[in-house]
């Protein structure tokens, strides 16, 4: 019997010291986002993680205590035990280094994101990732995953009843570091958060348990961001909305028509605010880009979103915030009802097209374009086999010229819709023979942005110039600067720059803004209806409310004229405020409100 117990307790134990492994491995490679914090303290993430360490090793001690139970010596039972160990001391491997890897161009632990983009492209879900990059994760899940079999128990089943009972009585028993002891409340991601430094947090979390937390909540839209009655929700949202701005501003009169015969909307990815030189960071990165919003119309306090792009571009096509636990793109059941810019023009009588150089089956990519109305996608199989030199595809180069040669061959007096979808400056910015920068990630912003330069340059030179309007906009913050902190205001500031023939004089507008509200402002300007799109608002109407909101996996903010604030929902706590503290309570609470009132919308879908 004692030799059984002994395998039972070394079981936990190993799974408990798998996890700790994990956090002392994300202290030593994040170890500079950590600067001025005393190693004591760092490795306090590890002490206070041992509470979901302990939980994900008491799930994994099930099995081993069932088989140390059933068998009686056999050979076959070692053989099961031996596999046991090795399947799921990859599978503690894989989610330990996915987490290590993911950390750094994410910034929250791991959770099943990753698993929607292998779903859908299981390339592109590496696209980013270089080689030496692959290959160091796979050697050190190898390694973890080695040392787990290789470190695993003796297999001693205990061939008396006595032992068998106290077996069952200890497994059993396993039910309380599962659930987190005897209080009503159970294990969550929060559980372990101990300090003001989120890195640290972050640092503390379990990737098994906070990647199995996130797939179990992926439909359960219902009891997620519940902070008060609907009603209360109601009138909160209800007043937000009927705020006016305290400025007027003579915003309608920006083109020279009120219908452009031409809509081209380039989605530009990870470009931001902080990428220009007006920031004051970087010089140099995207001339074309400012040289474009000098010409024309840009909107200076405009935020994404989100931070990926299968959630900006539901923000961007159909007006709906992305959500901070979950992706509506992977649920084509959803986005099929969703309402879109290109379906409300397509009834104005525009066509609709859409030009990307990827695989468009990413994420669901092309079950929600099909669903929105885009009667024709062209992508990376619609190009030569040459042209497709990125890990991401085509480059952007060759994107923008068939999206131009297109357009050229088109006859005017039809008026049209197109989305040009970038891709050149997502990591790992290989692009195509282009030298500009020494920095790789600010070279690749450099080649996307002379692309769409060139891109415009041929617009130009076509007929029906004068009728064309052309808005550029970002899909989230990207990859530079490389330490970005996701409870920053900046982490979410991009451009939004409207050009072309119809642009009267250059203009700057400083209206409040986000990706949800370019269906609105797009729509008032051709004169088409947009009130089947309640969350987006009319950037060009300075008798509505304005303000911006954004979201991360469980973090949300809401910038407003009067202030802005961050709330961390795993931990419950305000991460950033410029509200007055006489004011901040009331803010915060609207900002619950507007998420509690959007989850209740997309669980009604």
């Amino acid at each position: 019997m004692m030799k059984s117990l002994k395998s039972f307790l070394l079981t936990l134990l190993l799974w408990t010291l798998t996890g700790t492994v994990g956090h002392v491995l994300f202290l030593l490679l994040y170890s500079g986002l950590m600067a001025g914090t005393a190693w004591s303290e760092r490795l306090l993430a590890v002490v206070y993680g041992l509470k979901l360490d302990v939980a994900v090793g008491a799930y994994l001690t099930v099995i081993p205590a069932l088989l140390l139970m059933i068998g009686a010596g056999h050979r076959w039972m070692k053989v099961l035990w031996s596999a046991y160990f090795a399947l799921f001391g990859a599978v503690y491997a894989l989610a330990t280094v996915a987490n290590l890897g993911l950390y750094g161009p994410w910034g929250f632990p791991l959770d099943y994101t990753p698993v929607l983009y292998l779903k859908t492209s299981p390339a592109e879900a590496f696209a980013s990732a270089s080689f030496w990059q692959i290959s160091a994760a796979a050697a050190t899940m190898f390694l973890l995953a080695w040392g787990v079999w290789r470190l695993r128990p003796r297999y001693e089943s205990s061939p008396e009843w006595g032992g068998r009972l106290v077996l069952l009585l200890l497994t059993g028993a396993l039910v309380l570091p599962m659930r987190g002891g005897l209080s009503t409340g159970t294990n969550h991601t929060g559980t372990v958060y101990f300090s003001e430094n989120i890195r640290l947090n972050h640092a503390a979390v379990n990737p098994v348990f906070s990647f199995i937390e996130s797939a179990t909540h992926q439909e359960d839209l219902s009891s997620q961001y519940r902070f008060m009655s609907d009603d209360e929700a109601e009138l909160l949202v209800d007043n937000l909305n009927h705020e006016t701005d305290t400025v007027a501003q003579e915003l309608r009169n920006i083109l020279f028509t009120a219908k452009p015969e031409r809509i081209v909307l380039v989605i530009l990815e990870s470009f931001s605010t902080q990428l220009m030189e007006e920031a004051g960071l970087v010089k140099g990165a995207m001339p074309r880009l400012e040289q474009l919003a000098a010409e024309g119309v840009s909107f200076t306090r405009f935020y994404s979103n989100t931070m990926r792009t299968d959630r900006a571009l539901v923000s961007v096509l159909s007006g709906i915030p992305a959500f901070p636990t979950y992706s509506l793109m992977d649920q084509p059941r959803k986005t099929a009802t969703l309402p879109s810019l290109a379906s409300a023009l397509k009834q104005a009588g525009y066509s609709t097209r859409y030009y990307y150089g990827g695989d468009t089956n990413f994420s669901n990519m092309r079950s929600y374009l099909v669903a929105a109305g885009f009667q024709d996608i062209v992508s990376e199989k619609d190009f030569p086999a040459a042209q497709r030199t990125g890990k991401w595809g085509v480059a952007d180069g060759p994107v923008f010229d068939r999206a131009a040669d297109d357009l050229e061959k088109m006859p005017l007096g039809r008026p049209l819709l197109a989305v040009v979808q970038t891709s050149s400056s997502h990591e790992p910015f290989d692009v195509p023979n282009h030298k500009a920068l020494a920095h790789p990630a600010l070279n690749a912003f450099h080649y996307a942005d002379s692309c769409l330069g060139h891109f415009v340059d041929r617009l130009r030179r076509q007929p029906g110039w004068e009728r064309t309007l052309v808005v550029a906009v970002a899909d989230h913050q990207g990859c530079y600067p490389e330490v970005m902190d996701n409870y920053t205001l900046e982490h979410y500031q991009v451009p939004l720059v409207m050009t072309g023939g119809l642009v009267r004089a250059p203009r700057r507008i400083d209206t409040l803004g986000s990706q949800t509200d370019m269906v609105a402002t797009l729509l008032s300007i051709v004169g088409v209806s947009y009130e089947a799109f309640p969350w987006s608002k009319d950037l060009l109407n300075d008798g509505v409310a304005h303000y911006a909101v954004f979201a991360v996996p469980d973090a949300v903010g809401m910038v407003r004229d009067g202030g802005a604030l961050i709330w961390d929902n795993t931990s419950s706590r305000v991460m950033l405020s410029t509200w007055p503290e006489g004011r901040q309570e009331q803010a915060l609470q609207t900002l619950k409100a507007y998420y509690q009132k959007l989850y209740k919308t997309a669980d009604r879908l």
